[in-house]
């Protein structure tokens, strides 16, 4: 499988090139590099609008998902895979207007395929599982494509908690293990948030709806997870938050291989 990423550090955007089945790629979630734009960007990672047949979606925020550019790749080949209930809170929630139109269009031409939470589906020879996690004012679904796991916007403590079953169904299955994962790193840890005068709001907001490497460590230091992360080949942190992001990428990179020298983690870090 072969795994691109579409931003080096913020938001989240993967290209899975491919498929077996047919030749076709992947997309989980939508984000860009910079200024460039989706076509561009697949361009320039050999890949196509046409060669798109399937947009899986981690949730709706504009940063993440882009309804003009799913809809224009859904005009060539591609269908939008969302789980049921967060397709249809564009319905009820004050979204903006352009992402109801496109949704629309996209509902209407057939080209949605609504997920039930904690099912499975296969394309080609890649099983997909996923689940719902809470993620400020959306709910986030976190992916698990055979050997590939994403997070999207789930916060690291929901996704390593080793009291659900649904952690459990995700990352701790063998069949086959994780080999790579792609860990929302939003924040370093609660005293950054207060060195940087953040609100105790700001501080309870960010710690309980986004990922901080303090949360990473924490799950990677516990002995239920320490045959995930020693299976792991890579990990791909992404979603920095805090300027500038090399710096931040640097602390993250310094934090990991800390770990991974400590315990005897085998995993790569790439940006």
């Amino acid at each position: 499988m072969e795994i691109i990423k579409l931003n080096k550090y913020t938001n989240t955007g993967f290209l899975i090139k491919n498929v077996p089945e047919d030749g076709s790629d992947i997309l989980f979630d939508m984000a860009c590099s910079g200024d460039s734009n989706l076509q561009k960007e697949l361009e320039k990672h050999g890949s196509s609008p046409e060669r798109i047949k399937h947009i899986f979606i981690t949730h709706f925020h504009a940063d993440h998902y882009f309804a003009d550019a799913a809809w224009e790749l859904v005009q060539k080949n591609a269908v939008v895979y969302m789980e049921k209930s967060n397709w249809e809170s564009y319905y009820t929630e004050p979204l903006v207007a352009d992402l109801i139109h496109f949704n629309k269009k996209i509902e209407a031409a057939g080209k949605v395929i609504l997920l039930n939470r904690r099912d499975k589906i296969k394309i080609g020879n890649y099983k997909i599982v996923w689940d719902n996690f809470d993620h400020a004012n959306a709910r986030n679904l976190a992916y698990r494509i055979d050997d590939f796991f994403v997070t999207g916007d789930a916060p690291l403590q929901d996704i390593f908690n080793e009291k659900s079953k649904f952690t459990n169904r995700l990352l701790c299955a063998d069949n086959p293990v994780i080999k790579i994962a792609a860990l929302n790193i939003n924040q370093i840890s609660v005293n950054d948030m207060i060195k940087r005068g953040e609100s105790n709001e700001r501080i309870k907001y960010l710690n309980n709806h986004t990922g901080t490497l303090e949360n990473l460590e924490t799950a990677m230091r516990k002995d239920f997870f320490k045959p995930f992360f020693m299976n792991l080949d890579v990990i791909i942190p992404h979603h920095l938050r805090c300027r500038p992001l090399d710096e931040m990428a640097e602390a993250i990179t310094e934090k990991l291989n800390q770990i991974k020298k400590e315990y005897g983690y085998k995993y790569e870090i790439i940006f």
